[in-house]
């Protein structure tokens, strides 16, 4: 019996939760006001605290009184501090997961970039993500960076997470958009050079590190995707 009131209990406070999300805005005026304090606190000032509180961070976090008010709140309601704390923790280990991930996707992309396959496959690439003039100039220390990408180096790493990332270090969706229109482009006689440099190996890897990629949405209310299950519900009488 008691067993079967956990999950009750949950969908309850889950219930909880997204009505006081409709009442909020039913009640306010102005929404946008009421998404703008949410997302202030929890994104400046209950995170940020939460991960130092975590031992995440060493950063000095100033905070104005009413700040400070909000956080102490937090910090004396043991179930709000737990949720909070656990889920920049959750945050922080998926980022970690996914920083790897990215990083091995960078080190398959050097035998890529390297003889024969910077024309077949490096170069249109780069024309398709439409940085080619980025990387095919001679920049001020007289060197091209296409000619550094497919080196064994920490700069050609660089220079390899900087085509990755090009669009933003969690967006594998737009570099694996770029990665697939250049493997349905290839020519007929470059796709068995292209599969045998390895890139069947190396889409896997991007679309294996997209899976992992955290949600980022920096524009996001937290009114529409809570940071944790029934946030609004234990959070929100903090505020």
């Amino acid at each position: 019996m008691a067993a079967s009131r956990v999950p009750a209990a949950m969908q309850l406070a889950s219930a909880m939760s997204q009505l006081l999300a409709k009442e909020l805005r039913r009640k306010c005026r102005n929404v946008q006001v009421v998404d703008d304090v949410i997302n202030w606190v929890w994104k400046q000032v209950i995170k940020p605290q939460a991960q130092k509180h975590a031992n995440l961070t060493d950063r000095v976090l100033e905070m104005m009184y009413e700040e400070t008010k909000v956080w102490k709140k937090v910090k004396k309601h043991n179930v709000a501090l737990d949720a909070c704390v656990s889920a920049v923790k959750l945050e922080c280990n998926a980022l970690s997961v996914f920083t790897e991930k990215r990083e091995a996707v960078a080190l398959a992309l050097r035998i890529l970039c390297q003889d024969e396959m910077k024309e077949v496959f490096l170069r249109p690439l780069l024309v398709h993500m439409d940085i080619l003039d980025d990387y095919d100039r001679v920049n001020d220390g007289g060197y091209r960076k296409i000619d550094i990408v497919g080196a064994d180096s920490d700069l050609g790493q660089r220079y390899r997470r900087g085509i990755i990332e090009y669009s933003g270090a969690s967006n594998m969706d737009v570099f694996l958009r770029h990665l697939e229109a250049t493997v349905n482009d290839l020519q007929d006689a470059d796709v068995d050079k292209a599969f045998g440099a390895g890139v069947g190996r190396f889409v896997d890897l991007v679309r294996e590190a997209r899976a992992s990629a955290p949600v980022v949405d920096a524009g996001e209310s937290v009114l529409s995707r809570e940071p944790f299950q029934d946030f609004l519900s234990i959070v929100y009488p903090c505020y």
